[in-house]
């Protein structure tokens, strides 16, 4: 054999090594994503995808920043240090077509709810076609997951339940779409109405234990009693919230530990709790906590953007024992005055359902 002919060869053995790892161990699939073109077919795929949802909603523009800061920003509750400094808008109220719409919301959201789409049609179409695999609770979280999204884009985008109930709320789509489709809005009525369904269709597919980082049966009751006490349903809300409080195993943090509680992750508060983990997704100086910095944590040109408003600190003030005062420390514009959130981590994001807590509010 000549060298030309051991030199093509090689290349053939070359080519046909690659071709075989490609097919073998260098083709892995995620573990927290599916395409949304890909139909579910084993419970694995469903746990992928249930993966990917989870994840999502800790994206910067929902519960990892943008989510928690709109209502205590616009609400009066922080306050922004100087403009130029990153969502200025959501504090100054410069809302326009063009610029600063804050879109993150609607097309973050969306996304999502269209993977939920995606596995709750699959899941349905193979129980349909007689699937023995038990689905579960991947479909229960999907539609809770769901029935949350749109609870969430109803009141950013629609007139409140109490309000004006028939006036125009979001479109729901509820099964995969093509890239072309233009959902009409629905009403809030209508909105609420499919929200309700989703979490009591969802309810008996859930476990009762806790699993961090994902929805059981407690997080989807603790759902209900949010929404129904915004519809003004208080007898139904106290219903679903006592059965948090008498069955979920869940207990209030103490005086004493309530400060550190805010430093650590999955605590006895939390009845669901997205994890946001180093080096997994992990938001940087995209996260909440990065908003929320002092100067002395770490480089002093990149310094937080909003802190505790004059207008929550007087309230603060008629209490000197109130515990908030011990997540917070005093920010960059004074020594002595303006103090901040100071413990919230990077590593966590809650989602408060803490109808223990609130018990009394809904029996008045």
């Amino acid at each position: 054999m000549n060298y030309n002919n051991i030199k093509i060869l090689s290349i053939i053995v070359a080519i046909l090594f690659l071709s075989a790892c490609g097919k073998g161990f260098l083709d892995v699939k995620p573990t927290n994503s599916v395409p949304a073109g890909t139909a579910i077919k084993t419970v694995a795929d469903a746990r992928v995808a249930v993966n990917g949802i989870m994840r999502n909603m800790t994206n910067s523009n929902y519960y990892g920043r943008n989510f928690i800061l709109y209502g205590d920003v616009r609400g009066g509750d922080m306050t922004l240090y100087s403009q130029g400094r990153g969502l200025d808008a959501l504090y100054t109220f410069n809302h326009t077509v063009s610029a600063n719409n804050f879109s993150g919301f609607w097309s973050t959201i969306y996304n999502n709810i269209l993977q939920a789409n995606n596995l709750i049609f699959n899941i349905n179409k193979l129980k349909a076609e007689g699937s023995t695999e038990n689905f579960d609770s991947f479909l229960g979280q999907a539609l809770t997951a769901r029935a949350l999204m749109y609870f969430d884009l109803v009141r950013i985008y629609g007139k409140s339940y109490a309000d004006n109930k028939s006036a125009w709320g979001v479109p729901q789509p509820l099964e995969p779409l093509p890239a072309s489709a233009q959902p009409l809005r629905s009403t809030v009525n209508d909105n609420y109405t499919q929200i309700l369904k989703d979490l009591t269709d969802a309810a008996p597919l859930l476990p009762k234990t806790k699993s961090n980082g994902y929805l059981n049966y407690y997080g989807n009751r603790a759902i209900q009693a949010r929404v129904y006490l915004t519809m003004g349903d208080f007898p139904a809300a106290l219903t679903a919230a006592e059965d948090v409080i008498n069955n979920g195993g869940y207990t209030l943090y103490n005086r004493t530990n309530w400060v550190s509680s805010w430093a650590t992750q999955f605590g006895s508060e939390s009845i669901f709790e997205l994890g946001i983990f180093p080096n997994e997704g992990d938001l940087t100086t995209a996260s909440l906590s990065f908003y929320l910095r002092r100067r002395s944590h770490g480089n002093s040109a990149a310094l937080g953007f909003f802190g505790a408003s004059d207008y929550f600190l007087n309230r603060l003030k008629q209490d000197a024992t109130d515990v908030r005062w011990g997540i917070m420390l005093a920010d960059e514009i004074s020594t002595t005055a303006n103090p901040r959130l100071e413990h919230l981590t990077n590593t966590v994001v809650l989602l408060h359902y803490r109808e223990m807590a609130n018990r009394h509010l809904l029996q008045q």
